[in-house]
């Protein structure tokens, strides 16, 4: 029985081999979105009023907004002083907020966005710290 012999350039063969290698590499590449995230974000909360909910907004380079909502868990009105604080990656306070919920009803809820501006804020900011201190 007589066999066809062909042969292949090596330079042939050479290219077939870089390109499955690459075609592979490329098929098994993920693409990794890299994104800042804190390790830690800090809430310290009252008896009677919880944090429901807490967004950041990075608006720019100079400015940042975070979001605060708290609700009074209990059914009888309570006050509270909310302090917002933006951290850098050692734990240093960068920039410092808080204000007054005033009489909170039983059951509700009361949200205040607090805006932060400094040169250069948001390349300094990790994380914010959020304390809630009640008074009545």
């Amino acid at each position: 029985m007589k066999l066809l012999k062909k042969s292949i350039p090596l330079w042939l063969l050479v290219l077939l081999i870089l390109a499955s290698v690459l075609g592979t590499a490329v098929a098994l590449t993920v693409y990794v979105r890299v994104e800042r995230i804190s390790v830690w974000n800090v809430v310290v909360e009252g008896t009677n009023i919880k944090v429901d909910s807490v967004e950041t907004f990075i608006k720019g380079l100079h400015r940042i907004d975070v979001k605060v909502t708290v609700k009074n868990v209990d059914t009888s009105p309570h006050t509270a002083v909310v302090y917002v604080q933006l951290v850098d990656d050692s734990g240093e306070v960068i920039l410092e907020q808080n204000v007054s919920t005033n009489s909170l009803a039983g059951g509700s809820t009361w949200s205040n966005t607090f805006v932060f501006k400094q040169k250069n804020l948001v390349s300094m900011f990790n994380s914010t710290v959020i304390v809630i201190k009640e008074l009545g």
